[in-house]
């Protein structure tokens, strides 16, 4: 490789350092053919281990994120269900005052055919005045 360069890429700090740390094995370990292995395989185990790890600690951040989900909806489903029924109690009330409403009207207007038809009645327009006052 080095030959199908020129002098000034050679002389590249970037290509080729002054000097160069190399990791030699021992061949004095009692270690097997495999032993060369052996780092690789716990740096592959680590990175897994850390991976596991933090898809573990995702996943107890969305079941409690799910749990306070599923509180909040609880809580607004209740707080719906309690507006729903006084909106039916406040529809019931104005349906009851409506209806005594119109009654009293009813009545306003008998007593006021009465005194058109009966002008010279006095009685009538007495009794006017008196269901006025009563619903004052």
């Amino acid at each position: 490789f080095e030959e199908t360069l020129t002098k000034d890429q050679r002389s590249d700090p970037e290509w080729f350092p002054t000097y160069l740390q190399v990791l030699v094995p021992t061949l004095e370990s009692d270690e097997s053919d495999n032993g060369d292995w052996v780092g690789r395989v716990r740096a592959l185990k680590n990175s897994v281990n850390k991976v596991t790890s933090k898809l573990e600690l995702s996943e107890k951040a969305r079941a409690a994120d799910v749990k306070e989900l599923n509180a909040q909806n609880k809580l607004i489903a209740a707080r719906l269900e309690e507006a729903e029924k006084k909106r039916e109690e406040d529809v019931k009330r104005i349906e009851t005052k409506r209806e005594e409403d119109v009654k009293r009207l009813e009545g306003i207007l008998a007593d006021m055919k009465e005194i058109l038809l009966n002008s010279s009645s006095q009685p009538a327009i007495k009794k006017v005045e008196e269901d006025e006052k009563e619903t004052d």
